[in-house]
C-alpha cells in the first residue's frame, strides 16, 4: 500500500459544484492511481495518516511560531473544532493558553462552546453555527459577536474531555 497525499484542486472543485443533498456522484470519488482502490481523506483517525515531507515543514514552522511567541499575546482561535481528535487543535489550544496568562482562546462551535475551568479568565466561547457567523457579526442584534462576547466563562465539563 502506498501511503502519499494527493492534490487535485480541479476534482474538489467538481465534487463541489455536482453535489447534492450532501452526495458527491460516484463517478467522481477518486481512486488509487497504483491500485484503483478508493481514495480516502488524510485525516488522522486510524495508522494511514501521512506525514509527508510538505507536512514536516508545516509542522517545522508552526512549532517555530508558537516557540517564537512563547509570553506574547496570541489568540488561539477554534472554529468549529469538536471531540473526534482532541488531542490535534483542542487541548493543546487549552494547554497553551493556560501556560499563558496573555492568551485568549476563543472558541466558535454550536453545541461545544466550551472550555476546562483553567482557562476561565481566557476564553471568549460563542455557541453558534460557524456559517452563522459572518452574518452575525454584521448583525447589532447579536452581541456577542459585534465585540462583546462572553469572556471568563465557568464552564462546567466531564472529567473526560479534559486535557
Amino acid at each position: 500500500m502506498i501511503l502519499r497525499p494527493y492534490k487535485d484542486a480541479d476534482a474538489i472543485r467538481e465534487m463541489v459544484k455536482r453535489q447534492e443533498d450532501m452526495k458527491v456522484p460516484t463517478e467522481l470519488l477518486p481512486t488509487c492511481p497504483h491500485c484503483g482502490k478508493p481514495m480516502t481523506m488524510n485525516l488522522r483517525c486510524d495508522d494511514t495518516f501521512v506525514e509527508d515531507e510538505g507536512w514536516h515543514r508545516a509542522a517545522a514552522r508552526y512549532e517555530s511560531f508558537l516557540r517564537t511567541r512563547a509570553g506574547q499575546k496570541i489568540l488561539f482561535l477554534e472554529l468549529g473544532v469538536g471531540y473526534n481528535t482532541p488531542a490535534i487543535i483542542k487541548c493543546p489550544f487549552w494547554q497553551m493558553t493556560a501556560k499563558n496568562p496573555n492568551a485568549t482562546y476563543v472558541c466558535i462551535n454550536q453545541g461545544q462552546a466550551v472550555c476546562p475551568q483553567e482557562i476561565d479568565r481566557q476564553p471568549i466561547c460563542i455557541d453558534m453555527d460557524i456559517g452563522d457567523a459572518p452574518a452575525a457579526r454584521r448583525s447589532e442584534s447579536r452581541c456577542c459577536i459585534a465585540g462583546l462576547a462572553y469572556s471568563g466563562r465557568k464552564a462546567k465539563m466531564p472529567r473526560s474531555s479534559r486535557c
